[in-house]
C-alpha cells in the first residue's frame, strides 16, 4: 500500500490503496510504520506525501464503520508527524475529502494540483469529521467557514482552498514534482495546526449560533449537522484534550445512530443499483442523447429490450432507472448502463417495469388520502418537517407547498406514507422486479425526495 523512494535529500512516500486510497486500518498501520522509519532518516530534509491513482486520499473505509475505529487513528499519525524532525508536505490531487483532507491538515505544508477539490463530506454519511476535524479546521480557516463547510459537506476548488489558507500553493505539475518544487523554496520550519489558538472573538460564537438556525430550518431532524456544531462549540468551552474526547463521543453516537446506518446503506445501494449478470461486460463507450421517459405507466414498449425512465425527481437527482425486458441480452443492458454513466447519471436496473414509477404512484395515492384526512397544509408541513421534498407531490396537490407553519403531528403522516411505500416495495421484490430493499430505499430518495437520512423504509 505504501512505496518510498529518496531523491537527493527528499523522501517521497506514495500511498496506493485502490480504488480511492481509503484510510482503512491496514493503510493507517502501514503509514504509522513508515513514519516511524522516517523519524530516523538523518539524510532527509523533507518528506513529500502523495497518493497514487486518481486522487490523494479519501476518508475512512466505509465498510469498517460498522465497528469502532481501531488504532492507529489519524490523531496518532498527527502526533507522529508533529514529532518528526523534518517537515511533511502533502502534495494533493483529485478530490481530497474527509480523512484525506484531515491527514493533509496534519502535515506541515500542503500543495494542491489545480484540479483538486477539498471538503468534509462526513455529514452525508450522518457523521462528523472525528480525530480532530472539528478542532483543527476551525483553527485554520475560522469558525464561520469551517462550520459552513463541515455541516454542508460541500467541496471547494484548489484556488478557493488557497484563498482561505487550506493549501499553501497551487501547481499544475504532477503532485510529486509540485511537492519537490515547494520543498526547494527554502528551509521549511515545522508547523502544527493544533497549536494555533482557538478563535474566541464574539463573532465566532455568533457564527455557530447562526449556523444552528440554518441547519434547523433546512433539516430539523437531521442529527449530524447539529452534533457537528456541538463539537465545534467545545473549542470555546473546553481545553483541547477534553474537546477532542467529546468530539470522539459524538462521533460514536452518530456512528451507531439509525440515520448514519441508513446513509451508509444508501451509499452502497447507489453503487450496486445497476449490478447484475451484465456487470462483467464493459458495455459500449457510445455517448449521445438518451431518450428518457417520465414513466407514466412504467412499462416497456412492444419489442423493447431496455428503456430509460426518470420519473419524479430523478432528473434533478442525476439518476436514471434502466428497465430491462426479462430476455434482454446482457450486452444490451451493459451498453445502457455505460451510456447512462457517460451522461453522469447514477443507474438503477429494474426488470419488466419501473420500480420508481410504482413507488411514485403509491406515494401520490397515499398523499391524496392523507390530504383528505388532515388537509393539504398540514400534510405539507409534516412532510417538509420530516425532510421529504414535496416537489414531487405538486401534480397531486398544488397547495402542499404552502399553508401551515406548524402542525401538532405525532409522525403519523410520514408513517402512513412509509407503510404505503413498503407495501408496494414488498410486491416489487416478490415479483423480482428489483433486487432488494436497500435499492428500493435509494429509488425513494432519487425519485420521491425521501430524506436520505431516513432512507430505512425497507430495513
Amino acid at each position: 500500500m505504501i512505496t518510498s523512494r529518496h531523491h537527493g535529500r527528499l523522501a517521497f512516500v506514495e500511498v496506493a490503496n485502490p480504488p480511492v486510497n481509503a484510510l482503512g486500518l491496514s493503510l493507517r498501520t502501514q503509514l504509522h510504520l513508515e513514519l516511524q522509519r522516517a523519524s530516523s532518516a538523518r539524510e532527509v530534509d523533507a518528506i513529500v506525501l502523495t497518493g497514487a491513482g486518481r486522487l490523494f486520499m479519501s476518508g475512512a473505509d466505509i465498510s469498517e464503520l460498522d465497528q469502532p475505529i481501531e488504532p492507529p487513528g489519524l490523531l496518532d499519525l498527527e502526533a507522529q508527524i508533529s514529532r518528526l524532525p523534518m517537515p511533511v508536505i502533502a502534495a494533493m490531487h483529485g478530490p481530497v475529502l474527509g480523512g484525506g483532507l484531515l491527514l493533509a491538515l496534519m502535515c506541515d505544508y500542503r500543495v494542491a494540483h489545480v484540479g483538486a477539490t477539498f471538503g468534509f463530506p462526513e455529514v452525508k454519511l450522518g457523521l462528523l469529521p472525528t480525530f480532530g476535524g472539528t478542532q483543527i479546521f476551525p483553527r485554520l480557516v475560522g469558525i464561520e467557514r469551517a462550520s459552513d463547510l463541515i455541516t454542508s459537506g460541500r467541496s471547494i476548488s484548489a484556488e478557493q482552498a488557497r484563498a482561505c489558507g487550506i493549501v499553501d500553493s497551487v501547481d499544475a505539475n504532477q503532485p510529486s514534482a509540485a511537492g519537490a518544487a515547494f520543498a526547494a523554496t527554502g528551509p521549511l520550519p515545522k508547523r502544527r495546526l493544533l497549536e494555533l489558538p482557538w478563535p474566541q472573538d464574539p463573532g465566532s460564537r455568533r457564527a455557530v449560533d447562526k449556523m444552528r438556525e440554518v441547519v434547523s430550518r433546512a433539516s430539523p431532524l437531521f442529527l449530524a449537522p447539529r452534533a457537528t456544531l456541538d463539537a465545534i462549540e467545545c473549542g470555546f468551552n473546553l481545553p483541547l484534550g477534553p474537546a477532542l474526547q467529546h468530539e470522539g463521543e459524538l462521533f460514536e453516537q452518530l456512528r451507531n445512530s439509525g440515520q448514519s446506518k441508513a446513509l451508509r446503506r444508501l451509499f452502497f445501494a447507489e453503487r450496486r443499483g445497476a449490478r447484475g449478470p451484465w456487470s462483467a461486460l464493459a458495455g459500449s463507450k457510445a455517448s449521445g442523447p438518451i431518450n428518457m421517459r417520465d414513466g407514466r405507466d412504467g412499462s416497456l414498449g412492444s419489442g423493447e429490450d431496455v428503456a430509460f425512465f426518470q420519473p419524479g425527481l430523478m432528473a434533478r437527482s442525476r439518476a436514471v432507472e434502466i428497465v430491462r425486458a426479462l430476455n434482454a441480452p446482457d450486452e444490451t443492458v451493459a451498453d445502457a448502463i455505460a451510456r447512462a454513466k457517460s451522461a453522469g447519471l447514477t443507474s438503477f436496473v429494474s426488470s419488466g417495469r419501473s420500480s420508481a414509477v410504482a413507488l411514485l404512484d403509491a406515494a401520490r395515492t397515499e398523499i391524496v388520502e392523507l390530504e383528505r384526512r388532515y388537509g393539504a397544509a398540514a400534510v405539507g408541513f409534516s412532510l417538509r418537517y420530516y425532510g421529504i421534498d414535496t416537489e414531487m407531490l405538486t401534480p397531486v396537490a398544488g397547495s402542499i407547498t404552502s399553508g401551515a407553519d406548524s402542525f401538532d403531528d405525532d409522525g403519523s403522516i410520514p408513517d402512513c406514507l412509509r407503510t404505503a411505500l413498503r407495501k408496494t416495495g414488498d410486491q416489487l421484490m416478490r415479483q423480482r422486479i428489483v433486487a432488494d430493499g436497500d435499492i428500493l430505499d435509494a429509488l425513494c430518495v432519487a425519485a420521491l425526495g425521501w430524506p436520505r437520512y431516513h432512507a430505512d423504509i425497507f430495513v
